[in-house]
């Protein structure tokens, strides 16, 4: 299925939403179908037709009174979602209801980012308003660490940690994410 994809921007430039559906037909992970898959390839290829890039597509929600990226995951869900109707998918949270965007943050460290860990790419967008990605393994040690009391791992908590973390990092709050993961995720 993925060898037919080849270069993914060229398969998303050329390759239609029907032909996308008969490619990814017999997909199944976990919450997400294939046809999930050829609606959100789709709305890429709209919103790389429409802004150049994903990456300049991201950076059109960015205001620039913004603190952090939070309305930008809004605006860059809205726009990979629209095109297909504002499909529902389990790819593409909605951070409007509470979401911590955990795939979505982690893309965007990686692509935000530069360093060993992240190969970096989209600088428009400025690592000081990448908001932590939660999840439930960051949740624990943010928590064992006095980071948050909350007992949510949602958008409002992501956004708390992130504020924790800036105190130590402001210009890049997102730093300790990977080396505080693994712990997380090891239970210690």
């Amino acid at each position: 299925m993925l060898e037919a994809i080849g270069s993914p921007l060229r398969y998303v430039r050329t390759t239609s939403r029907p032909k996308m559906k008969r490619h990814f037909r017999n997909f199944k992970h976990r919450f997400t179908t294939g046809d999930e898959v050829a609606d959100l390839l789709f709305g890429i290829e709209r919103a790389v037709e429409k802004h150049g890039s994903l990456g300049n597509c991201f950076a059109r929600g960015i205001d620039r009174r913004d603190k952090t990226v939070k309305s930008a995951l809004g605006h860059f869900a809205t726009e990979l979602t629209a095109p297909v109707g504002n499909m529902k998918t389990s790819l593409i949270p909605d951070p409007k209801k509470g979401s911590a965007c955990k795939r979505l943050n982690l893309m965007l460290r990686w692509m935000v980012r530069r360093d060993d860990v992240d190969p970096g790419g989209w600088d428009q967008i400025d690592k000081s308003m990448l908001i932590v990605p939660l999840d439930i393994h960051m949740h624990r040690i943010a928590i064992e660490h006095g980071l948050t009391r909350r007992k949510n791992a949602n958008m409002r908590t992501a956004l708390e940690v992130t504020d924790a973390f800036a105190r130590y990092s402001a210009e890049d709050p997102v730093r300790y994410d990977f080396a505080l993961t693994r712990p997380g995720i090891g239970g210690h």
